[in-house]
């Protein structure tokens, strides 16, 4: 079986950082991967990821790894 995003490309604002970065990325993937789901459902699981990755203090690296 395909991965579901396979065909898809996200391009996310260069000027996001911090937990809006991480916020808007996890909302983006979700509209690939759940395709079905509603756009509040969407919303309410970028907003979760966050913040749980947020208290568990993850971080963009700003080194070119």
């Amino acid at each position: 079986m395909a991965y579901p995003g396979a065909a898809h490309r996200i391009e996310l604002d260069p000027d996001l950082e911090g937990k809006d970065l991480i916020e808007i990325s996890v909302h983006e993937v979700a509209h690939v991967v759940f395709p079905h789901l509603d756009e509040a459902t969407v919303d309410l699981l970028g907003k979760q990821c966050a913040d749980v990755l947020w208290r568990l203090k993850f971080r963009v690296s700003e080194e070119n790894d």
